[in-house]
């Protein structure tokens, strides 16, 4: 299995950080060549064995099919609502570390992901927080 992602340190030490996690049950992984994509766009490239556990999580945690990707596929994780608070808090922070940043002076958080916008605006908002979904063409 294979993941791209922007070529950023944090998401540097993201991988870096899924990898041990993947050590530690027993899955290697490791960086391969970065890759650049027709639009100009750079990504670090991982890759990892593929596992009966890593298919089960696209498959079932995140309700993606083999070769989807979250940046062009609406998860369906329906499971999250009944999860504890600090539990969707983790899952929101992850997020943010690999698809988005935040601005601790204007007190500011962004994620970005077109398929999966509403569904992250209302785990936000579920947690007491306001939210709002900003399009490409209206980024007000």
């Amino acid at each position: 299995m294979t993941t791209n992602m922007a070529t950023t340190d944090s998401n540097f030490r993201v991988l870096k950080y899924v990898q041990l996690g993947l050590q530690t049950i027993g899955i290697q992984s490791h960086q391969i060549e970065a890759h650049q994509l027709p639009n100009g766009y750079e990504v670090v490239r991982w890759n990892s064995e593929t596992s009966n556990l890593i298919t089960w999580i696209i498959r079932t945690c995140l309700g993606l099919k083999l070769g989807e990707r979250t940046s062009r596929v609406p998860v369906d994780i329906p499971w999250i609502d009944s999860c504890p608070r600090d539990f969707i808090v983790a899952f929101l922070q992850g997020l943010a570390e690999s698809d988005g940043h935040v601005d601790k002076t204007r007190n500011y958080a962004e994620i970005s992901s077109v398929p999966n916008s509403e569904f992250y605006r209302r785990l936000i908002e579920k947690l007491g927080y306001t939210a709002k979904v900003y399009t490409f063409d209206d980024p007000q």
